[in-house]
């Protein structure tokens, strides 16, 4: 049990979501531990709540000031907010050293923590946070895990009139044991629902502030038949024509109901660039089973497009896994000129905490090798070098056909490129594309050494335009050719006609 305040004041808990680039989502994560301790009556009244932070300009006077007042901290811990958390869980300590730190979220390890440990912080709580928060702040605690309800409870109110985007859950948990992935970890395997009501609660609630967008949590939506239900809900009762609605992720293995619910969206919501993300991940067999998603059938998801009224569809792929080769990954790339997927996105590979992929049996079995890469203000995340499927030269080919694809496929300058016409930009690139750079940049990346740190043109590339239309840019400066001149090409940076 924690009380720090020997008074007979209420010790006061602050709590953080800090957000490496973000300050308009209001704090979930935050607000659902407050939800769900205020039910207990001995918690209710020992402690105060301050209003939780949710701010990536965190380093101001009004935070300090709550750090100054707060008996326990409470951080939220992401792979790229984990620096932040540690440099303000410091300044707290330093303002109050008999002040109590907590760390939660993804970032905190299930297995060895002994390595993840700080000396500044004094709990740990791993999985969902509920239950294993409220028992910090009362050991005597014996409450039966529900899922919390903390807009429908007025938790956010004061953030919510910010004209802020809000996230909430109609679910918790995956039947799916990705090993790249930690939501169906052992503590999120099962899927726990909100009641119908409190869903419907929820929205009234949320709606009413007329947010600018909205985010549904669940790791599946679609799964279940009412949620085709919640999100007529919203199109007939939103508040403000421009409002987004939005998905973390749809059902990994297709659904009947996924397109009733983008029918819905298309018909309702203004957004031009709203499309259907098919989490393919990939398209090699071997790769599905080394990643233990043999289970999410691609043909299963893909069958959902036959339903779907005139809507661009992208897919959702990894650059890297495990049992990938750069074969193997050329052939799903140019599979998608079969399947008739408008654009695909493909991310770097990082291996996450409490995901199969980190544990050392699995690391074992498939001859996984990673290292530390460092970004420059000191986030660090750990990357595969080399499997039992490839080497730094495979690895780097990989990367390279995903550039080539990347850049006539998705943004139109070539819809007919070929296995061959792939071969010949390889051997002879046009020289606008720079590809000795991008080849040097990827040896330095992946060569075998414990520790990178990630600047410069290699920052660059890797970490902010990878799959995010730089090649365009070249293309248009250069005066390229576009091949289908009646498509409008679109990218974060440029647009072509």
């Amino acid at each position: 049990m924690v009380n720090t305040n020997m008074s007979y004041e209420k010790s006061k808990v602050f709590l953080a979501t800090i957000s490496s680039v973000y300050d308009d989502w209001a704090p979930y994560a935050a607000a659902c531990l407050i939800s769900h301790c205020m039910k207990n009556e001995y918690i209710k009244n020992n402690y105060e709540f301050l209003e939780p932070e949710y701010r990536h300009k965190w380093d101001d006077i009004e935070f300090n000031m709550n750090l100054l007042k707060t008996d326990i901290l409470g951080l939220t811990c992401y792979v790229w907010n984990q620096v932040a958390n540690d440099k303000i869980a410091k300044r707290f300590k330093s303002y109050n050293p008999d002040g109590i730190v907590i760390y939660g979220g993804p970032n905190v390890p299930e297995e060895n923590l002994e390595d993840y440990k700080r000396e500044f912080v004094d709990h740990y709580v791993t999985g969902p946070g509920e239950l294993k928060f409220e028992k910090i702040l009362d050991a005597n605690s014996d409450s039966v895990y529900t899922l919390p309800t903390p807009y429908i409870d007025g938790i956010l109110d004061n953030i919510l009139s910010k004209d802020i985007a809000v996230a909430f859950e109609t679910n918790r948990g995956c039947p799916y044991h990705c090993a790249f992935c930690d939501w169906g970890g052992v503590a999120r395997s099962k899927i726990k629902k909100v009641e119908d009501d409190d869903v419907y609660k929820t929205l009234n609630h949320i709606l009413k502030f007329k947010v600018k967008r909205l985010e549904f949590l669940d790791a599946n939506y679609g799964i279940f038949a009412r949620d085709v239900d919640f999100v007529r809900y919203i199109a007939e009762n939103k508040q403000r024509d421009d409002m987004a609605l939005t998905f973390a992720g749809f059902t990994k293995n297709g659904s009947k109901w996924v397109p009733d619910i983008m029918n819905i969206i298309m018909d309702n919501f203004n957004d031009k660039m709203r499309n259907v993300k098919i989490s393919l991940q990939t398209l090699t067999p071997e790769v599905l089973e080394v990643i233990d998603r043999n289970n999410i059938k691609p043909e299963k998801l893909l069958s959902i497009l036959d339903d779907l009224k005139d809507i661009d569809v992208s897919s959702e792929l990894i650059l890297g896994l495990p049992g990938e080769t750069a074969n193997s990954w050329t052939d799903t790339l140019f599979k998608h000129q079969d399947l008739g997927i408008d654009f695909a996105r493909s991310y770097p590979l990082y291996v996450l905490p409490n995901t199969p992929m980190s544990k050392k049996e699995y690391r074992e079995k498939y001859k996984i090798k990673t290292k530390k890469i460092i970004l420059p203000d000191g986030e660090t995340f750990e990357m595969i070098y080399e499997c039992y499927s490839y080497d730094l030269e495979e690895i780097t080919e990989i990367y390279l056909t995903w550039l080539y694809f990347n850049t006539f496929y998705n943004f139109g300058l070539d819809k007919t490129i070929s296995k061959e016409s792939l071969k010949d930009f390889l051997i002879n690139p046009p020289a606008v594309m720079q590809l000795h750079e991008v080849k040097e940049s990827l040896y330095r990346i992946f060569k075998p050494e414990e520790s990178f740190c990630l600047e410069g043109y290699d920052l660059k590339y890797l970490h902010h335009h990878l799959g995010r239309g730089r090649e365009l840019i070249y293309m248009k400066n250069a005066g390229y050719k576009i091949r289908n001149p009646d498509k409008e090409l679109q990218s974060p940076f440029a647009v072509i006609k």
